[in-house]
């Protein structure tokens, strides 16, 4: 794994769900990281420096993203190992409210502290159009 450790999925899920999800296969770990690094990378990609977020380690991490990397994961490690409708709720709880926080603040409604923004050179420029009212014209 790149960003979260084993520690992380044990505080957060126990260790029978795991197993009935993982089903002895620990490559699943890494899978379910990768959905939620590749997630988080989509939405905070064109703003901030994915690179050194993910390359952080240990209490170098960024909480938030810790915690919402973590969610993503283990929500993606259920759904793939377990009968959907096995999955509890507040996993399924967990994975939308980070989806709702990248949302946000890939939409620049929220604004986390502590994230190393991309250099000015590297920011894609962004074009905010209103566009024009449409105008019926009916002879």
């Amino acid at each position: 794994m790149i960003f979260l450790v084993q520690q992380d999925f044990d505080d957060r899920i126990d260790a029978l769900q795991q197993a009935a999800a993982v089903k002895g296969d620990t490559t699943k770990y890494t899978l379910a990281e990768a959905y939620a690094l590749g997630l988080i990378r989509s939405h905070l990609g064109g703003k901030y420096n994915c690179d050194a977020i993910f390359s952080a380690t240990g209490a170098n991490r960024n909480p938030l993203v810790l915690e919402y990397c973590a969610s993503l994961a283990i929500y993606n490690l259920l759904k793939n190992g377990l009968n959907p409708r096995n999955i509890p709720e507040i996993r399924k709880d967990d994975h939308e409210q980070a989806l709702k926080w990248l949302e946000k603040v890939s939409n620049d409604k929220l604004n986390p502290p502590g994230l190393p923004l991309l250099d000015a050179d590297i920011v894609s420029t962004r074009a905010i159009t209103g566009g024009t009212k449409k105008v019926s014209r009916r002879w």
